[in-house]
């Protein structure tokens, strides 16, 4: 996951749920650009129904916290 302007690449964001869990534990307002995460939410259960109910409980616990998700993707 990298920070926009800060240009920094984070570790615990190598994974679909690490990099949600990164976005929770951010502690400052911000947007998020998740750059074809749709293939995770996607994926073959497990992944994709993992995926899917984190973005829903990420959703909810990013209300009134001047923290935005934008998942960008292309379908073909």
């Amino acid at each position: 996951m990298t920070e926009y302007g800060g240009g920094h690449h984070h570790e615990d964001a190598d994974s679909p749920g690490g990099a949600l869990e990164f976005i929770r534990e951010f502690d400052s307002p911000g947007v998020f650009v998740l750059r074809d995460f749709h293939h995770f939410m996607n994926a073959d259960p497990p992944v994709g129904l993992f995926v899917q109910r984190s973005m829903k409980d990420l959703a909810r616990a990013l209300q009134a916290t001047g923290k935005h998700v934008v998942v960008v993707g292309n379908n073909y």
